[in-house]
């Protein structure tokens, strides 16, 4: 299972322990969801690039937590 990412709707950032916001920005991309990454003490904050609908990248994020084995990008 992958960690919890916790998305930020008002800001548009999603927030992931290091090393997994490039796997998960890789996994988003191929959803059509563009963002750029970095890092920080905290960890890996992705900022979503538009205006993407947060219903659906929460879905995304759920689907990617829930994945049995560890999805790379």
């Amino acid at each position: 299972m992958n960690p919890h990412a916790v998305l930020n709707r008002d800001r548009e950032e999603i927030r992931v322990p290091s090393p997994h916001g490039q796997p998960l920005l890789a996994y988003l991309a191929r959803r059509g969801v563009r963002g750029s990454i970095r890092t920080d003490r905290a960890g890996d904050l992705i900022t979503l690039d538009g205006e993407p609908d947060p219903a659906r990248v929460r879905v995304m994020l759920d689907d990617w937590e829930r994945a049995p084995e560890p999805i790379r990008g």
